[in-house]
């Protein structure tokens, strides 16, 4: 009797040796760490605006001050104006990288520096020279023998000028 509750015993514990060592070696997945981020002083800036740029890929993000969470895609703001006035070199895996904090409609967060180009302001383009226009024009018949001449204009971009995206001539 002795004998054959060690005997249960020995192979108890041996299945369950054996079922638990095997169990944990198939359920393990890789496990990816972290990037390190170290961050440096935030430096104040003059207040600047900014705009995502039109080739921005749709991993590009905003995010929290150390990097820690996603805030928002950039790739679906292109045409929001942001402001921003603090700025901070952040070493990621080794590199350091700066972002800036930027502010627009409700939106804001630290944004790759190189994801922003900056935004013409709007007096600058009221004041400069306007689009020039080219001029045609056409002769219209009416069913009598009179006939006239109606200029159409047509405008042309200025090669001088930025447009943004979202402009158009008129």
């Amino acid at each position: 009797m002795k004998q054959n509750k060690l005997l249960y015993l020995i192979l108890g514990t041996l299945a369950t040796t054996l079922l638990g060592t095997f169990g944990t070696a198939n359920s393990t997945q890789p496990v990816q760490a972290k990037a390190k981020v170290q961050t440096t002083q935030i430096v104040k800036t003059k207040p600047t605006k900014y705009w995502v740029k039109p080739n921005v890929s749709n991993k590009a993000y905003a995010y929290t001050a150390k990097l820690g969470k996603k805030l928002f895609k950039l790739k679906t703001h292109q045409k929001v104006v942001f402001t921003s006035q603090y700025q901070r070199k952040i070493k990621v895996s080794g590199k350091y990288q700066t972002y800036r904090y930027v502010k627009g409609s409700s939106l804001k967060g630290w944004v790759k520096s190189s994801y922003l180009t900056k935004a013409s302001s709007p007096t600058a383009t009221t004041t400069t020279t306007t689009p020039t226009t080219t001029e045609t024009t056409t002769s219209v018949t009416n069913s009598g023998s009179s006939s006239t001449t109606a200029p159409i204009k047509t405008p042309v971009k200025d090669p001088t000028k930025s447009y943004t995206p979202d402009q158009v001539v008129s």
